[in-house]
């Protein structure tokens, strides 16, 4: 089965986001072309095939990976990083806590990187699309829309 369209264009978009992170080490993070960016992966993300996996051995990105890429983020947002938040909406009395643009960034970064690095070492796309879409409804989506709340506001 060949890919489906609506996965090329996941792939895209989240080669996209995923150059943005990856520059922000040094480039200028443009907080506009983030904000976009989320929105697109969540509007695509939601497009994904529902696929069912055919492999559990996707690769994963080591944690010292992950912390160059947070806290190049986290110098490049400065005083934008924390943002105030609560973790459940339907909660009467919603404790607001603090949230952190930097791991928001990150850990949709890191999600995505898995699937990307798994297709490039020739996973199928249909267990990239199963990780990715998975991510959305349990991880990285919840991050995506925290992240667009405050970015939103800047």
């Amino acid at each position: 089965m060949s890919q489906p369209s609506e996965f090329t264009s996941f792939v895209e978009v989240a080669r996209s986001y995923c150059a943005t992170i990856e520059s922000a080490a040094t480039v200028d993070l443009d907080l506009s072309t983030t904000r976009r960016q989320l929105a697109e992966l969540l509007a695509t993300g939601l497009n994904l095939p529902i696929v069912d996996p055919t492999d559990d051995n996707s690769p994963s990105v080591a944690h010292e990976r992950w912390t160059v890429v947070f806290r190049s983020l986290q110098r490049a947002l400065g005083d934008r990083d924390f943002y105030a938040t609560t973790f459940d909406p339907y909660e009467d009395d919603a404790e607001i806590s603090t949230g952190s643009l930097a791991d928001d960034l990150a850990d949709i970064w890191r999600d995505l990187r898995e699937g990307l690095d798994a297709l490039v070492v020739g996973s199928s796309w249909q267990d990239a699309a199963w990780e990715w879409r998975f991510g959305l409804d349990t991880h990285w989506g919840k991050h995506a829309v925290e992240a667009l709340r405050a970015l939103h506001g800047t």
